[in-house]
């Protein structure tokens, strides 16, 4: 005979006649257990819990990673084991155990006695075990960034330990939200979407409105003929571009966004974003190669004085040229001739005379070196016969003081506005004889002579302040370059008085410095190239810059700075990550699946752990193909051709693909080809 009893949780047991004290023992359980705790056991009660939680979960994940290779490995033998029995083999009856991470909860449960009863406890299971896991998580990658030998490994360690406070938020949330999940019943699929999602949402939230703006503004993909012009940019300058870059879709930009903080595809992306700022670099380097070797700006300021008030330089070609023409006029208006001074020794009195009234003052406040030059001019001209001069003297006296005004920098008692005025005035007197010879052929030199010195004498001006900047050569160099956002009136000047070996170290050192990240972002070595940089420098550039700069030195040069330009500018229109790689977003999302992944091995849940590994995986392929520079060719080829070829075409690419061995078109061809027959279902 039994008895029945119905405990405090409503369910019926049944016992054996006369084993009243059993029931009695299990009454009184039931009834212990429905009085609540007290604040110090409730106290205890968490200490414990926390105390389980901490030291469990290290042994959870260890055990839990076990378990999902175990799994795998078995789906492994599995395989095998069907293989074998279709051929005819005993049945395979080895499988590897997967249950060492329930073998360590029951063991904390036994050593602790506690475990989690409620909904609130679990909750806090949750999210004690996210906080270890992303500690943990950090506290490893510090560790690689530190000790490991391998660039991949450090860069990898760099990675998880950037922004800490983020990704112990993205851990915790992105756990939380899928223990919810399964909490409300939801199978591992939902909970591993959970998982991630919710870890993503702290950075989501501040992504949404920027990608919200971009997606607004942005045009939409690029032509057929557009796509392959792109594609023969980028190999211009050296550069593969991204699936992304090459259609400028937005459909395919905001997926390379996304994928460049995703697990599995991060890496890649920045990757091939680092590689083509590095290949921009190189394009850049390659065309000031061209023109000159190592450059800098303490280089090109000194190039620059040197071109013109060197030996050779302008200054003394100029002169050069100055004397020959003159010379020339010399002969047809004749040496010897004698010729008026009237209108120089009228501007010097003008200059050096006394104020009525104040004649004493004046004289002591004018300048007493034009004063010698009135009193010798006044003494050749008493001298000479009939108060006139040889043609070739006052030809002469204006070029010595044509000097004057066209030596840059030298200080004198006299100021550059008295050297003009007493310039133009023994230039009127020449004109003056130059019209009375009545030779045409005078008239003719006259004019050539004149305007190639009003010509060099206008340039020197312009100049002047370029070449009298203090602070060494860099401060020259600064002064070329300076008002080029708005014109090019100095450093038109400039080039222009250079011979073309200074022309070109000028310009191969503004390429080189277009470039150059800000000090902010540079290494010891001050040379880390920045796209962002260099398309903001080129755009500061006035056309007539870029013109003065590029084009001397023929179209191609000129076109292969266009080209530079317009990928730089791809860049900038395109994923966030290829204008400035970095590994923060990419960090906390990282942390975020690890977490998730996390989670779904010490709960057990192994064919989500799984599933997350799997999507990784996928992300990672993915990757591979948007910044494969086979697949991008072989899609702009494919543009070129009707839709309706598109089935051969996939079949020759599977074709290429198997006789060359490119993974990365062996991968295009199955996913094109998939494609294809869901359209035809």
């Amino acid at each position: 005979m039994t008895q029945e009893v119905q405990s405090a949780d409503g369910q019926i047991h049944e016992f054996a006649d006369g084993t009243a004290q059993e029931v009695i023992d299990r009454v009184m359980l039931e009834y212990a257990e429905e009085q609540p705790r007290t604040l110090s056991e409730k106290v205890w009660r968490g200490m414990k819990l926390g105390g389980r939680y901490l030291a469990e979960t290290p042994g959870l994940a260890v055990a839990g990673l076990s378990d999902t290779l175990a799994v795998g490995i078995n789906y492994g033998i599995e395989g095998v084991d069907r293989a074998g029995q279709a051929m005819g083999d005993e049945p395979l009856d080895y499988r590897l155990p997967t249950n060492r991470a329930q073998t360590v909860y029951e063991g904390f449960t036994d050593i602790t006695g506690v475990e989690p009863e409620d909904k609130a406890e679990r909750y806090s299971e949750a999210i004690s075990r996210a906080g270890v896991m992303s500690l943990a998580g950090i506290a490893t990658g510090a560790q690689m960034a530190q000790q490991a030998t391998s660039p991949v490994t450090r860069a990898v360690g760099q990675t998880m330990a950037q922004n800490p406070a983020n990704q112990a938020v993205g851990v915790s949330t992105g756990m939380t939200a899928a223990h919810t999940a399964a909490e409300e019943g939801y199978g591992p699929t939902a909970q591993m979407v959970a998982g991630i999602g919710g870890g993503a949402a702290p950075m989501a939230l501040t992504n949404i409105p920027a990608a919200a703006v971009r997606g607004a503004v942005r045009g939409g993909p690029a032509g057929r003929q557009s796509m392959a012009n792109t594609v023969d940019d980028f190999h211009r300058v050296g550069a593969e571009p991204s699936v992304a870059q090459a259609t400028q879709g937005r459909v395919a930009q905001a997926t390379e966004g996304a994928m460049s903080r995703a697990p599995g595809s991060a890496g890649r992306i920045t990757g091939a974003a680092e590689q083509q700022a590095d290949d921009l670099a190189a394009g850049l380097e390659a065309r000031a190669n061209q023109l000159a070797g190592k450059t800098s700006a303490e280089r090109a300021g000194r190039s620059i004085t040197e071109g013109i008030s060197g030996k050779d330089g302008f200054i003394d070609r100029f002169r050069a040229t100055q004397k020959r023409l003159y010379d020339e006029l010399e002969v047809l208006v004749r040496p010897r001739t004698k010729v008026s001074v009237e209108n120089t020794v009228e501007t010097l009195d003008e200059m050096t005379g006394t104020i009525a009234g104040a004649s004493h003052t004046s004289e002591a406040i004018s300048n007493p070196a034009l004063r010698r030059i009135y009193d010798a001019l006044y003494d050749d001209v008493a001298a000479s016969a009939n108060g006139r001069l040889p043609f070739r003297a006052l030809k002469e006296l204006r070029s010595k003081v044509g000097e004057k005004l066209s030596t840059v920098g030298l200080a004198d008692d006299i100021s550059k506005a008295e050297w003009k005025r007493l310039y133009a005035a023994l230039s009127k007197d020449m004109e003056t004889a130059v019209a009375a010879s009545q030779s045409p052929q005078a008239r003719q030199a006259w004019l050539r002579a004149n305007n190639h010195t009003n010509a060099g004498h206008n340039r020197i001006e312009v100049i002047e302040s370029a070449l009298k900047r203090k602070g060494g050569p860099e401060k020259v160099f600064a002064a070329a370059m300076s008002g080029t956002k708005e014109g090019a009136t100095v450093l038109r000047s400039v080039m222009q008085s250079l011979d073309r070996e200074h022309q070109k170290i000028l310009t191969a050192t503004v390429l080189r410095r277009m470039g150059l990240a800000k000090p902010g972002a540079q290494n010891e070595l001050g040379d880390v190239f920045s796209t962002e940089t260099f398309l903001s420098n080129w755009n500061s550039l006035s056309r007539e810059a870029k013109r003065t700069l590029f084009d001397r030195y023929g179209p191609g040069f000129r076109n292969d700075m266009d080209t530079l330009a317009r990928v730089a500018a791809n860049l900038r229109g395109g994923s966030q990550v290829f204008r400035n790689p970095s590994g923060t977003a990419q960090a906390a999302t990282q942390n975020m699946t690890i977490g998730a992944f996390g989670l779904a091995v010490i709960s057990g849940q192994l064919e989500t752990a799984a599933g997350i590994a799997a999507g990784v995986g996928v992300l990672n392929g993915s990757a591979r193909l948007m910044t494969s520079p086979s697949v991008v060719r072989w899609l702009a080829k494919s543009t070129k051709f009707p839709v309706e070829q598109m089935p051969a075409r996939i079949a020759a690419l599977a074709t290429q693909a198997k006789s060359t061995g490119d993974e990365d078109l062996a991968l295009l061809a199955v996913i094109l080809q998939d494609a294809t027959k869901e359209a035809q279902q």
